[in-house]
């Protein structure tokens, strides 16, 4: 469900670039959780959503001894392990997230199972990065027992003193070395303790999920505000168990969580949940917003870093056998095919990539290509090019020949079918001018039917094509009009895989 449910105050604020004027003291809980390493908007075809900077502009809106920033966890990865061509990339994004959050402010991170997706030496020299601290009570180290991280920190807002403490699911996966306690008599503790240190408000910053955050309210008392994550289930509006309020939201930074406290009494005065939309584009009139800096750079990080990966594939041995002929191969026999195809945006779709300079961004080349990731297709840009004897062809000779300008910045091509077609047919110059023979980027033939490895002279013949080939990439973001309430609309799916369909 993508309905904002955000204050008029702080959407006015924003569109007009101001700060939200006081009207009493206010303390300001801002939440996110399950970030999983998004720093841009969401990446949905329609009206994407999120993004650091809009959550900048929002945050920003209210004054800084008001605000309270915490996130429930898998924070810095997308996943529970990266390959090792994807490595080197998440490593850089992290970095990027680790930077936005100093900038943002944020005063605690529970640890969520995603963190540790590298390792917990590449963790620490992320943690030892970021200015705020990770945080968990019930993480002990195997071997000594001894707190793996922070237990809790003790904020100062207007005149009060908030208690934070953080909890990992008890079954949920952790590095070999460490392990979790029981989480509900380590919450007593710390209730305990942050009382007895003065703490007027506690909050429970948990990874662990709703049904655990429900059962953890019902059990240990004296918890004001439980922060949760990791089922990514999105309230509305805070659950209410005794006295203790429960919140979490969906996923991907693409929503803004907010509880608002008086400061006098700690009572509850207003609460938020919003979509960081395009609204939230415009921050507060005499204030810089750093984020499109640091996105920025971030992404240049990160083509180097997979760069420095190109150079490591080039010194390895390649295949000999590929079992993706790829679409140049194809068009030789398929003539009218190709040429259909040469006019819809699948055939230009790693020329968007360039266009956006993402080109090396493998999070994004593996929907952008074909048989990334899978046994004789390719693993980085380093050998999505080869040549006549299967040798790798770099991207940069391919780009000199297709101008350096090429495809301008911005370009799309999904309502632009002359367009597609006419740059299509400049790239695939270039692939010829620049010896290339085998090319995996943009969809394309074998996307749809699978891998074909010796046709027409031997191997399979094209399969009939699959919904099940297309929702790998047309995910409910990507192609919302292929779904009804989360759910797959068979019908709509196959009518736009119709329209897709070569000519015979």
């Amino acid at each position: 469900m993508r309905r904002a449910l955000a204050l008029l105050l702080l959407l006015s604020a924003c569109s007009a670039g101001r700060k939200v004027a006081e009207d009493g003291r206010k303390i300001r809980v801002f939440y996110n959780n399950d970030n999983f390493a998004y720093l841009e908007t969401c990446g949905c075809r329609v009206s994407p959503i999120g993004g650091v900077d809009r959550r900048w502009n929002a945050m920003k809106a209210y004054p800084d001894d008001s605000r309270i920033f915490l996130d429930a966890g898998n924070l810095l990865f997308k996943a529970q392990r990266a390959t090792e061509f994807l490595a080197p990339q998440w490593y850089e994004q992290a970095v990027g997230v680790v930077d936005a959050y100093n900038l943002l402010g944020a005063d605690a991170v529970e640890v969520g199972v995603n963190e540790f997706a590298l390792g917990l030496d590449k963790f620490r020299e992320l943690a030892n990065r970021a200015k705020f601290p990770f945080i968990s009570a019930n993480i002990l180290e195997k071997d000594s027992k001894k707190l793996f991280l922070r237990d809790s920190v003790i904020l100062h807002r207007q005149g009060k003193k908030i208690g934070v403490f953080g909890l990992f699911g008890k079954d949920l996966p952790l590095p070999s070395t460490l392990e979790a306690q029981d989480p509900l008599p380590v919450a007593k503790r710390m209730v305990e303790k942050l009382r007895r240190e003065g703490a007027e408000m506690v909050i429970a910053l948990t990874h662990q999920g709703y049904d655990a955050d429900v059962q953890l309210a019902q059990k240990v008392s004296g918890i004001d505000l439980i922060v949760g994550g990791q089922s990514q289930s999105l309230l509305q509006k805070p659950d209410t168990e005794g006295k203790t309020l429960i919140v979490q939201l969906s996923n991907q930074g693409q929503m803004l969580g907010m509880v608002e406290y008086d400061a006098a009494t700690l009572t509850r005065t207003d609460f938020v949940v919003a979509e960081l939309g395009g609204e939230f584009s415009q921050g507060p009139k005499d204030l810089a917003n750093p984020m499109k800096s640091l996105v920025a750079v971030t992404n240049l990080r990160i083509q180097e870093a997979n760069r420095g990966l190109d150079e490591k594939i080039w010194a390895e041995k390649f295949p000999e056998e590929i079992s993706f002929e790829t679409s140049i191969t194809c068009r030789n026999c398929h003539e009218k095919q190709a040429a259909f195809h040469d006019g819809k945006a699948h055939s230009a779709a790693f020329l968007t990539l360039m266009s956006a300079k993402k080109e090396r961004n493998l999070d994004c080349v593996k929907c952008h290509s074909v048989g990334f990731g899978m046994p004789g297709g390719f693993q980085a840009i380093a050998d999505a090019f080869r040549d006549a004897a299967g040798k790798p062809v770099p991207l940069e000779k391919v780009r000199k020949l297709a101008g350096l300008n090429f495809p301008p910045p911005g370009v799309s091509y999904r309502a632009d079918g002359a367009r597609a077609r006419a740059d299509v047919e400049h790239w695939n110059a270039s692939l010829q001018k620049a010896g290339v023979r085998k090319s995996f980027v943009s969809v394309q033939c074998e996307n749809c039917h699978g891998a074909m490895p010796g046709h027409p002279f031997a191997g399979p013949h094209p399969g009939k094509v699959t919904v099940q080939a297309c929702t790998q990439c047309h995910t409910p973001e990507q192609a919302p009009g292929w779904y009804k309430n989360g759910k797959l609309d068979l019908e709509k799916a196959q009518a736009a895989i119709a329209a897709m369909k070569c000519p015979r």
